[in-house]
């Protein structure tokens, strides 16, 4: 299709195993090499040699646009590409994240899903790499811990539970059951795009203890809805979120819990981080991506 169209420039918006010959120069965005750092997600041989055509496909690109600065020095460290044939240009959220969410709205989804405003809130999936046991266990420490158990705002999941891809993925009802937490963990499954933004913003807290992401949307999602946001120092979490989240030690459930507690006892830093939240969301833009996509393309 590309060489019948005589197409000048093709443009992969996520990794693949494309590999084009003739005329037509290859532009790829690249999200992340996951793979290189959890190689139990290449379970199978059918996965080890898709993940081989993949890196092959990068190798041979013309240009390659990171979506962090983290997966730039990623593909520089693992693939030993050349620095000069990277382009660093940040993603933004989808549109919808970005716009208030009304009295009407908030009212119509709590009570779909059964909740009060002021929950924490976690998950964005439940792969293991999302960590989202320590975000349960750190909360099971908290409720251990509270003097006022009632007072603790209940602790909301969301992420749908893929059973095919254990090991690869936290049974999140089985743990809950575990730490027993029924009571005080509600688990939403997968969450709809109309939900989400409301989800978000009557949330207190959103904590995301991720222990490697390419870039990290749903933290900069939270804080285009003024949600205070508890993150880990690892990977390009810190390129989004700078210094207008709160940071914790991934590997570390008791410094999880410490850092919650501090935040859910200081109203002002609340205040504090929902504006600054707000400010760094602004930062990001698809106007920004795309000017630099056109001017990559020129430059071809």
């Amino acid at each position: 299709k590309v060489r019948k169209d005589n197409c000048d420039v093709f443009l992969s918006l996520y990794q693949s195993t494309t590999v084009l010959s003739g005329k037509t120069k290859h532009l790829m965005i690249v999200h992340d090499l996951i793979p290189k750092f959890f190689p139990h997600y290449l379970n199978n041989g059918r996965k080890k040699l898709y993940q081989k055509l993949v890196e092959n496909s990068i190798k041979k690109a013309d240009k390659l646009v990171a979506i962090s600065h983290r997966t730039e020095k990623d593909l520089i460290s693992h693939l030993q590409i050349d620095p000069k044939k990277i382009t660093v240009s940040y993603i933004d959220v989808d549109p919808i994240y970005k716009k208030k969410v009304t009295q009407a709205e908030s009212q119509k989804v709590l009570k779909k899903h059964k909740l009060n405003p002021g929950y924490i809130y976690g998950g964005g999936g439940l792969e293991v790499r999302k960590n989202v046991e320590s975000v349960v266990r750190a909360y099971k420490l908290l409720l251990e811990n509270a003097d006022k158990k009632d007072k603790l705002p209940k602790l909301a999941i969301f992420g749908k539970l893929l059973p095919e891809l254990a090991p690869l993925v936290t049974d999140l009802e089985m743990l809950v059951s575990q730490l027993g937490l029924k009571k005080q963990v509600v688990i939403l499954g997968q969450v709809s795009q109309a939900d989400s933004p409301v989800l978000y913003a009557n949330a207190s807290l959103f904590v995301y203890p991720s222990f490697y992401e390419g870039f990290g949307l749903p933290i900069l999602e939270a804080m285009n809805q003024g949600v205070p946001v508890i993150t880990s120092k690892t990977s390009s979490l810190p390129e989004v979120g700078s210094d207008s989240v709160l940071y914790c030690n991934p590997d570390d459930v008791e410094d999880l819990a410490m850092v919650m507690k501090n935040f859910l006892a200081n109203d002002h830093l609340k205040a504090a981080l929902s504006m600054k939240g707000k400010e760094r969301g602004s930062h990001f833009s698809w106007e920004k991506f795309v000017a630099k996509m056109n001017n990559i393309i020129k430059e071809l």
